[in-house]
């Protein structure tokens, strides 16, 4: 079972799919739930669980940056580990996909807690469920249009800017970590991407939804709003 803590804290979204969101929460502990509600999905594979999060200021550095033959992935560029001292907020190894990312509290964050090994279920479906309906949300709700993910760098972009970041990790048919979107602007943070080139691209460019709109948006009113889009759209 999940920590007594947590387990309240569940809803129920359709009748296989259960929420869980908690704002600007620790690293660690997010760690912690993700592989409890893991091990409570080996236990439950029909089922599925969403985590809505954010973190403090960190980085993560995944396995490593996925370079093909396209001229795309050919030039991406490698974090130079030898600069982890000079970060001035905390990088935590994992082993999503992926090279090295950032979290900041503006940033919205679904982890999927999901059973690979069943019918209808693939990573590429999963990874597209996720970049469609935050897409769809953007689109419909915030009019924030000309949004697109079919591109061999995986994201969701807007032109030649980048909104949100994917990454997965798979243990026995489970996936953990996922994806990221820029909601709100970070001066602090985003000054400090160009030191590490996020996902092996120039911080330049990285943009947040605020960058785009003329109003504040919040991260719980966000996820209401992607809610809605699932559960009107499947």
């Amino acid at each position: 079972m999940l920590q007594n803590k947590y387990q309240d804290q569940l809803f129920k979204i359709n009748d296989k799919t259960y929420g869980f969101i908690k704002w600007n929460w620790n690293y660690d502990e997010a760690l912690l739930f993700q592989e409890e509600a893991r091990q409570y999905i080996a236990e439950n594979r029909d089922l599925k669980i969403f985590i809505f999060t954010s973190h403090p200021r960190l980085f993560t550095l995944g396995r490593g940056l996925q370079k093909s033959k396209s001229e795309d992935t050919k030039a991406l560029i490698n974090f130079d580990e030898s600069m982890e001292k000079r970060l001035p907020f905390p990088l935590y190894r994992i082993k999503r996909g992926g090279g090295l990312t950032f979290h900041y509290p503006g940033q919205w964050i679904m982890y999927p807690i999901v059973n690979l090994n069943h019918p209808g279920h693939s990573l590429k479906e999963l990874i597209y469920f996720m970049l469609e309906n935050v897409k769809v949300t953007i689109e419909e709700h915030y009019h924030l249009t000309e949004l697109d993910y079919n591109r061999q760098l995986l994201g969701l972009w807007k032109e030649q800017h980048k909104l949100a970041s994917v990454g997965i990790e798979i243990k026995k048919f489970i996936t953990q970590h996922g994806l990221a979107l820029n909601v709100k602007k970070d001066l602090e943070m985003f000054k400090e991407l160009r030191n590490v080139n996020p996902c092996g691209l120039s911080s330049d460019i990285y943009r947040s939804m605020e960058d785009y709109l003329n109003e504040e948006i919040h991260l719980e009113e966000f996820t209401n709003k992607f809610l809605k889009t699932i559960s009107d759209r499947n």
